[in-house]
């Protein structure tokens, strides 16, 4: 038999190595190049896009006019941040009777990394604090009211 100190070696060194593995994942997907040859531009309408090659990754909230198709690589190493390997954004715009009249290619060299900002946009009104809201309706009760014996107005009360 083996001694088992060297098998509990082996099998944390295993696991350290499973751990570390990488692994790939890709998000959306970009049309083929045959389907993206069948748009016309100034003819093929956004119905007819819809059917050739499919539902956009993304549109504008506002704009239905720019359709965008992303696809993403991504490899993740353990327990760190995933890094983007590949991006690529194909744009399709469509004018306002819904034809497309341009489509555009992003590659990575296009892509920005923008900061989030941390700063807390300021509301009119004053802080408080959970105790001053508990007690700042002490002794504003109407009277009766803890007896569920109120009355309506107008009414006589008890």
């Amino acid at each position: 038999m083996k001694n088992p100190l060297s098998i509990l070696t082996i099998s944390l060194a295993a696991m350290l190595l499973v751990a570390c593995s990488s692994s790939e994942h890709i998000d959306g997907q970009l049309p083929s190049p045959d389907k993206l040859a069948d748009i016309e531009l100034g003819v093929t309408t956004r119905d007819d896009v819809l059917d050739l090659i499919g539902t956009p990754s993304t549109t504008p909230p506002f704009d239905d006019d720019n359709w965008y198709y992303i696809r993403r690589v991504t490899q993740t190493v353990a327990f760190f941040d995933p890094v983007v390997m590949e991006q690529q954004v194909l744009a399709i715009n469509f004018d306002r009777e819904g034809v497309a009249v341009d489509i555009y290619a992003y590659g990575e060299d296009y892509g920005r990394s923008i900061d989030i900002s941390e700063r807390i946009t300021p509301t009119q009104g004053k802080k408080v604090t959970i105790w001053e809201q508990l007690l700042s309706s002490y002794g504003r009760m109407p009277e009766g009211s803890g007896s569920g014996a109120m009355s309506a107005p107008g009414m006589p009360g008890k």
